[in-house]
């Protein structure tokens, strides 16, 4: 039994006319008195008395419409519930830094406002780190910084924008005052102008940290480290206190600081990217919360986080 056709006879029940109910339904009076004559041969009983242009209820038609009312109903019931369903759960989301966690705090409350029975639950760590994750199904989607996308070949990945790779040094430093209209900076030069300076890195993992070891290699240069963290803000502090150097995305660079930004040559870029899990399949709530992600970043740069 179709539901469809329950809604035929309850509303020729309720018009007591063929035509009446046939414009109330959006279908032909014809295509209606086939279906009602149909069914009454089914049943092997009239449900409605004609008399003229007027259908009044038989007793078994009185049984009929009670119990498609009923049917009708437990229908919209089970739609409510399902609907209310979908307007509850959670998304998994795993990040790899803080421009992620930035992005996050912004867009959760907006979300959570709209859709208050939904959780955002996040998970932090490395790239490889959030792969597995997003490969066992322990993650739905994740925000991640990344050297390049070759990592992520078999997953669903939408690029937010690309962050420029930069040099911090205190504008106290010698190498600041001695080149005071410098602005970018070879692997060559750095490795060389820097070789007595403390260095704050990344952790090992990072995609800073992937771009540093890059550049220390190609130059086979070993830096003195003076800590190792992931923490940008914990770095950018001690650049600001002129104890060490360090390399930042362009997102962590807000101008009117005590700390000098340089370009390295060539420049590098690291991708800030998207990334759904294969076989997640979303309903219409997880969906408009990844089009907010998507959505969040202009083509070619992030904001500035200060």
């Amino acid at each position: 039994m179709d539901v469809h056709y329950l809604h035929y006879i309850v509303t020729i029940a309720k018009k007591k006319n063929m035509t009446q109910a046939a414009n109330e339904l959006y279908v032909t009076q014809s295509t209606l008195s086939q279906y009602l004559s149909k069914l009454e041969a089914e049943l092997g009983t009239p449900l409605f008395y004609r008399h003229k242009n007027t259908f009044v209820l038989t007793p078994a038609g009185k049984l009929y419409v009670k119990a498609s009312e009923e049917v009708i109903q437990i229908q919209k019931r089970l739609y409510q519930n399902i609907n209310e369903l979908q307007q509850k759960g959670s998304i998994r989301i795993g990040v790899t830094s803080h421009f992620a966690l930035e992005m996050l705090a912004e867009l959760t409350p907006i979300f959570k406002s709209e859709y208050p029975d939904f959780t955002i639950e996040i998970t932090e760590g490395n790239p490889p780190t959030l792969k597995h994750l997003l490969s066992t199904e322990e993650l739905d989607c994740a925000i991640m910084a990344l050297p390049n996308t070759e990592l992520f070949q078999n997953e669903t990945l939408h690029i937010l924008g690309n962050e420029e790779i930069l040099l911090g040094v205190h504008k106290e430093h010698p190498f600041v005052k001695k080149y005071p209209n410098k602005i970018s900076i070879t692997p060559k030069e750095l490795c060389e102008k820097f070789k007595e300076e403390q260095f704050l890195l990344s952790k090992k993992g990072n995609t800073l940290r992937f771009f540093s070891d890059n550049i220390f290699r190609s130059q086979h240069f070993e830096p003195k480290i003076l800590l190792e963290t992931n923490s940008i803000h914990t770095i950018r502090s001690l650049v600001m206190k002129n104890l060490g150097v360090a390399f930042f995305a362009k997102t962590y660079c807000p101008p009117n600081t005590n700390i000098m930004y340089y370009s390295l040559s060539p420049k590098q870029f690291r991708v800030d990217t998207f990334i759904r899990r294969n076989n997640w399949i979303t309903n219409e709530i997880e969906e408009k919360f990844c089009e907010k992600i998507c959505s969040y970043y202009s083509d070619d740069m992030a904001p500035i986080i200060s």
